[in-house]
């Protein structure tokens, strides 16, 4: 069967990754006081990575709507693809007249759609997860 914790795990791993990161900072004691010089170098540096890293993406010129609108959805598209294709793939097996007569001998379509199934948990998790447990941890 679908292994329920490989679909539950992308959710509550930030939250466990979180609340391993208090327990330990409560238990060694978390990090030393900087001085106000120390934390203006820690901000500049932080300035200038975020600065380097918009000069990467950075496009010369001027592109298309549609290419800045692609690219910005890129992610989801590819989310929902995954996803239609998992809904067809099940439809096609199960409505699938040898699925009747090949039911004992089907395991590797079966684990094909065990696999697109976890998959999609992740996806569901990638599209609603974060949401999810940043609305949980504001209350």
């Amino acid at each position: 069967m679908i292994d329920i914790v490989g679909m539950v795990l992308p959710a509550l791993l930030p939250g466990l990754m979180d609340g391993l990161k208090g327990l330990f900072q409560r238990l060694f004691g978390g990090t030393k006081p900087i001085s106000a010089d120390e934390q203006i170098k820690l901000m500049k540096a932080e300035a200038d990575k975020l600065q380097a890293l918009a000069e990467i993406d950075k496009v010369y010129g001027e592109p298309s709507k549609w290419v800045t609108n692609l690219r910005a959805s890129f992610r989801y598209l590819a989310a929902a693809f995954l996803l239609s294709m998992t809904f067809l793939v099940i439809l096609l097996y199960y409505f699938s007249p040898e699925q009747m007569v090949l039911s004992e001998k089907s395991t590797g379509t079966y684990a094909i759609i065990e696999v697109l199934l976890q998959i999609d948990g992740s996806l569901f998790f990638f599209l609603f997860g974060d949401r999810v447990y940043i609305n949980l941890k504001k209350r």
